[in-house]
């Protein structure tokens, strides 16, 4: 391959899109606020109304209405992680491999985009406005994940979170327990939940598995520990941009170098759409 053969934006988009369909949490973000990002330490300024007061009204008695002035407020949403990734193909072993080598290390680079960009993500549910610790074993006569739905369920209905829309993100030993448990979900009726990572309905949620989850201070291979999310798209807003994607000939060598720039921020907006419950396999 030479630089003269490189079409950045095409590759910038290919890259884009193997993120976009391998990411699972940044879907379940609000994006509303995305607006032009042009690089890392751009910012974006979200406004929210505060409460409406509710006043007592008396017919014939009440005389004057009290107007009450709208508050607001005001949080700004950081782009502030700068990622990249950069690879280079020698040329002598261009020349002794088959297949669109290049094309396929876009790719990969669009994977390890996407797993730095959730796994981002599932570190701020710590930020939750209900977090819990509960055991979860892998038993077929087990009913813990119904029993950790159940609680996710009770803390967002006692923080007044929206019924719409409504999401869980589980670890995949937590989807083995279903199976296990004979745990049937049924599917979604809308497109677009059908995104990477999503299972089905249970409970009032659409059920996503992911890989990046944050883990315990306990966990194992052999005694897992994970902290399940549960949700809305309210709670956390995420933004971000491929800066740039490009392709250079190599100073000293007979090679080519591919890199890009990956920038974002995610700010949780709402900790009352949001329940992180440790689910541990024992």
């Amino acid at each position: 391959m030479t630089v003269n053969n490189f079409i950045p934006e095409v590759w910038s988009a290919a890259v884009f899109q193997d993120y976009a369909t391998k990411t699972v949490l940044a879907p379940l973000c609000n994006r509303s606020y995305e607006g032009d990002i042009t690089g890392g330490g751009d910012s974006v300024r979200i406004t929210k109304v505060g409460p409406i007061t509710v006043n007592s009204y008396t017919k014939n008695s009440t005389s004057n209405i009290t107007v009450q002035d709208l508050t607001d407020s005001q949080t700004i949403l950081h782009i502030d992680q700068q990622k990249y990734f950069a690879f280079q193909l020698d040329d002598v072993d261009a020349a002794q491999v088959k297949g669109a080598v290049m094309q396929d290390a876009v790719r990969q680079s669009g994977l390890a985009v996407a797993k730095d960009a959730d796994s981002y993500i599932a570190g701020l549910y710590a930020q939750a406005g209900a977090s819990t610790y509960m055991s979860v074993t892998i038993a077929s006569t087990d009913y813990g994940f119904l029993n950790v739905c159940g609680k996710a369920m009770q803390y967002l209905d006692e923080m007044d979170a929206p019924t719409d829309g409504r999401f869980a993100v589980i670890p995949p030993w937590v989807n083995a327990q279903m199976v296990k448990q004979n745990i049937y979900l049924t599917q979604g009726q809308r497109d677009d939940l059908f995104t990477a990572g999503y299972l089905g309905r249970f409970m009032g949620f659409d059920v996503y598995m992911s890989n990046n989850l944050a883990t315990g201070s306990t966990h194992a291979a052999a005694n897992p520990v994970h902290e399940a999310l549960f949700g809305t798209r309210d709670a956390v807003t995420f933004a971000d941009q491929i800066v740039k994607t490009e392709a250079i000939r190599m100073e000293g060598k007979f090679a080519d170098e591919v890199r890009g720039l990956h920038v974002y921020g995610a700010k949780v907006i709402q900790p009352k759409a949001l329940v992180n419950i440790e689910v541990r396999s024992t």
